[in-house]
């Protein structure tokens, strides 16, 4: 139906723009609306552009077109292109709201929920929180169901931002242009011998499971199940026995919110046509993902039937002597949660459970990766979150591990991908006691700094930098304090509140500032951003003209050397301006891991903000993004070229005085790129 519906409603509303007839804005809306309600959203964003391109714009057609961006892309880049409409569409919004209308001029209440997910993607936390409680008081509703989505959104927003104070350690391998393509790939099973690799493709009119066999080390070109296995209409991979013999699969039914699980198995030469799962798998509601353990014998999958903990709750089964499923068994609440728990995967050693929630203590986006562990006492453990930014704002739901510890399939939206969604291998770092390692380098003076870790007024570590001013140690996740002592030094100290993740993090140690004796004063190089000193820093309100440069960072720093006498004269620009938004964009050389130089990017760029916002300035004003390796400005030839890469830079978005001025970095001219 998707097909043909699709096919035609294209032809008629690119009829309506022929030959200069008049357009019929009327029919236009009914198949954008169409398109709309298929959640085919790249194709209703393109006739509710063509609506307002012929003239007709209002507030509900800024909240559709808002939505469209925000559901129908998968990367960031275009999902905030939401933002603007929906800042338009919450302008006007009304309590009685008629879908479908096109006499439906304001937008539903809930555009403000979706412009605070929306800012909560662009990491724009404290803007989401802002729009998330303008619904709540706006609205006044009273409504659960709003009011619980709402309330929860809240809670990972300030989640977020304490997951966001470490960044774990992980590598991406894209699999190449062989797997991925330009559509959107995904949900990537593979078998234990890592020989046999299924994921779904989002194909223009369906969705498709693609099979590569892997010879002499490499991954053929891929099959598309759907056409081996003569199955008709959309299905997505969703697992895969150990031996890569048995493929389950989800495939929606007719009625929205349904959908089962089929197997498919594999005889050496082809796959069998898909089985439904028996009665104790799947019901009359949604059975949504399926894998088994490495030994077959236990089938992990979710369901949303009655009886359950929340929307989606994962269950467990036990194959019976006649080889089909037994009775279905909720893993509990300590794994379910008043919101979706989805994508289980236990690992080979039967224990350990990997599995994406909405609902658990310290979630930051609407889906996060966990980890569980199955104890001793036979209870679940206290799920751990996966950390950030493998976890981000946005939604994080189906990880594969592989045979290989610390290793797993992941979909992410690169802008340097093949296509929408590019499958990766991630490598990172699994713990069994939350921790992380504080490293650094310190202005030692020469001298030995010995270093204290204290947690609840109790001592856990004791070390010292080397000569070189080099510490490292590894702690807890906890609320700690550390302090830095060394002969002719003022004492230092510095407090983290560590979240518990389950992959290592690093937090860097560089920007302590230590006083020696006859050191000059060191407000001058004053690294804290706490936002302690709070004083406004303005001119008495006139606005002059004022230059932005560029600010430098040394190798794998977050922290610049020189800094504060340029950023105190943009903040008194900032404050004395009203109407100015820009956007502080940090960058990294070539050297080094791409995704963890990402990171590294939108550590510097949150720097300079949280350093301006210290001075008062308003948040508002500030737009953050980090670029990576993207965009150099100088060539990559030795240590003294790079050092012009790694910057941050700032962008005028508005500016209503029209007195500040960006500088690029100066860069001799053997440096510059030709």
């Amino acid at each position: 139906m998707k097909n043909l519906l699709g096919i035609f409603l294209i032809i008629i509303s690119v009829s309506v723009f022929a030959d200069n007839e008049p357009v019929d804005v009327k029919a236009m809306f009914w198949d954008a609306e169409t398109f709309f309600y298929e959640k085919d959203y790249k194709e209703a964003l393109t006739i509710y552009n063509n609506i307002v391109e012929s003239g007709t714009e209002n507030a509900n057609i800024d909240y559709r077109i808002g939505i469209c961006y925000l559901k129908g892309y998968n990367k960031n880049s275009d999902k905030i292109k939401s933002i603007r409409y929906l800042e338009k569409a919450v302008q006007s919004i009304t309590k009685d709201y008629k879908e479908g209308e096109i006499t439906e001029i304001s937008a539903h209440e809930d555009a403000y929920i979706y412009l605070g997910d929306a800012y909560a993607i662009n990491n724009e936390l404290d803007k989401a929180i802002k729009a998330y409680n303008d619904f709540k008081d706006i609205t006044g509703t009273t409504d659960k169901y709003y009011l619980n989505i709402v309330n929860r959104k809240l809670e990972t927003c300030e989640s977020a931002k304490k997951l966001e104070s470490l960044s774990i350690k992980f590598t991406l391998r894209n699999l190449g242009g062989k797997i991925n393509n330009k559509f959107a790939n995904y949900d990537a099973v593979l078998s234990g011998d890592g020989n046999t690799l299924v994921y779904t493709t989002d194909m223009k009119f369906y969705e498709a499971v693609f099979y590569s066999k892997k010879v002499n080390g490499e991954f053929s070109t891929p099959r598309n199940f759907n056409i081996d296995a003569h199955v008709d209409g959309s299905i997505s991979s969703v697992g895969i026995s150990y031996d890569g013999k048995e493929l389950y699969l989800f495939k929606a039914g007719d009625d929205e919110g349904k959908g089962d699980i089929y197997v498919s198995t594999y005889d050496g030469v082809k796959w069998s046509k898909i089985k439904k799962l028996n009665k104790n798998i799947n019901t009359s509601d949604l059975e949504r993902h399926a894998n088994p353990s490495k030994d077959g014998k236990v089938l992990y999958f979710t369901s949303n039937r009655k009886g359950g903990y929340g929307s989606l709750d994962i269950y467990k089964s036990i194959r019976q002597e006649d080889g089909e499923w037994g009775k279905a068994i909720n893993l509990g609440d300590k794994i379910n949660s008043k919101f979706d728990d989805v994508a289980p995967f236990i690992l080979q050693d039967n224990k350990t459970l990997y599995f994406s929630s909405q609902g658990h203590y310290y979630n930051m986006g609407q889906n996060d990766l966990f980890m569980s562990k199955f104890q001793d006492d036979s209870t679940w453990s206290t799920p751990l979150n996966f950390g950030y930014p493998l976890n981000t704002t946005d939604e994080d739901k189906f990880l594969y591990p592989t045979s290989e510890q610390g290793k797993a399939l992941i979909s992410l939206a690169s802008e340097d991908g093949f296509g929408d969604l590019d499958i990766y291998e991630v490598t990172f770092y699994p713990q069994e006691t939350p921790s992380v390692l504080l490293k650094g380098k310190l202005d030692n003076k020469g001298k030995e700094i010995d270093v204290k870790v204290t947690a609840n007024d109790e001592t856990i570590k004791e070390t010292k930098s080397d000569k070189e001013g080099n510490v490292s140690v590894k702690v807890p996740s906890d609320n700690i304090k550390i302090t830095f002592t060394a002969e002719d030094m003022e004492l230092a100290e510095k407090s983290f509140e560590i979240p518990k993740v389950y992959c290592l993090a690093e937090l860097d140690l560089s920007d302590v500032k230590l006083k020696h004796a006859n050191n000059s004063d060191l407000s001058d190089n004053n690294n804290d951003v706490s936002g302690a000193n709070t004083t406004k820093v303005t001119n008495g309100g006139s606005v002059v003209e004022t230059v932005a440069p560029a600010i430098l960072f040394g190798f794998d720093k977050a922290i610049p050397e020189r800094y504060k006498d340029e950023l105190d004269k943009l903040a008194v620009y900032l404050n004395n301006c009203n109407n100015i938004l820009i956007e502080i964009a940090g960058y990294a050389d070539a050297q080094g891991d791409e995704a963890y130089n990402m990171i590294l990017t939108q550590k510097r760029a949150n720097f300079v903000k949280d350093y301006l916002v210290s001075k008062s300035v308003d948040s508002s004003k500030l737009k953050v993004v980090g670029y990576g390796e993207k965009y150099p400005v100088s060539i990559d030839l030795n240590p003294e070229s790079r050092k012009y890469n790694r910057r941050v830079q700032f962008k005028i978005i508005r500016d209503e005085e029209g007195k500040l001025k960006v500088l690029l970095p100066e860069i001799p001219d053997e440096y510059k790129i030709k």
